[in-house]
């Protein structure tokens, strides 16, 4: 209970002073869940994608009298390293990718089956977007390039359902030059607003992490060695994910 008391008393001096330094992990966004339950006095909660399933974990952990029952989309290990995640992430999406050019290739329906090899037109679309490339996007004022195009990707392999989407991208950007759906895959994922604005949540989802890896900085040569194992284990995004 006195555990309960701190968290508590953390996420009020949050809440009525703003005090964010040193008070911005993924602990305080569950203290920042039990008083904003109580305070609305609800019974039941529903959170939301990535940074979510470690909170509603944590909630339990810390304030379990109030969970009947947890379900977890993509639990987080929570004894792992900051480097064990980003080999799994990268593991992930590797695999996603090859999921979908498999499929791809399978399907004279998709768009980017490109004569049954989708994993070469990809590669060459990549290579022209790492050489500096930069397509229309479809807006009338902004162009799409390598950062857009790899943003797009991890966007779309989240799930199969946005695997067409990916497809028409992956085609008109490779066929026509057209970035349209590429920026809009790309914009989903920034978080961007109608008004051109965006959300602050890949802001915020870098100072949690931050916040809640207590792992000192790697020198350069850990970092680099990391950085080629991970792009030899995993070509495509090893290189980005490190």
């Amino acid at each position: 209970m006195r555990r309960q008391a701190a968290i508590r008393a953390a996420t009020a001096r949050v809440v009525v002073t703003g005090l964010i330094s040193g008070l911005v992990g993924t602990l305080l966004q569950a203290g920042l869940l039990f008083v904003t339950e109580e305070a609305i006095g609800v019974d039941s909660l529903v959170l939301g994608a990535l940074p979510a399933a470690l909170i509603g974990a944590l909630y339990a952990q810390e304030f379990p009298q109030n969970v009947r029952a947890l379900v977890l989309d993509s639990a987080v290990d929570l004894s792992s390293t900051m480097t064990e995640e980003q080999r799994d992430n990268t593991a992930g999406f590797e695999q996603a990718l090859d999921e979908f050019l498999d499929d791809c290739a399978k399907d004279r329906g998709c768009v980017f089956h490109s004569g049954g090899d989708p994993r070469t037109a990809l590669e060459q679309l990549r290579a022209r977007f790492e050489q500096g490339v930069r397509i229309d996007g479809g807006d009338g004022e902004r162009t799409v390039g390598v950062s857009e195009f790899y943003t797009a990707l991890v966007a779309a392999l989240y799930s199969r359902q946005d695997w067409p989407f990916l497809a028409e991208g992956l085609q008109s950007a490779a066929k026509h030059d057209d970035g349209t759906t590429l920026l809009l895959l790309n914009d989903f994922y920034a978080g961007r607003q109608d008004d051109g604005t965006y959300s602050n949540f890949q802001q915020v989802l870098g100072v949690i992490v931050c916040d809640d890896d207590a792992e000192p900085p790697v020198s350069f040569d850990d970092f680099r060695a990391t950085y080629d194992q991970l792009s030899a284990q995993f070509p495509f995004f090893g290189p980005l994910f490190r």
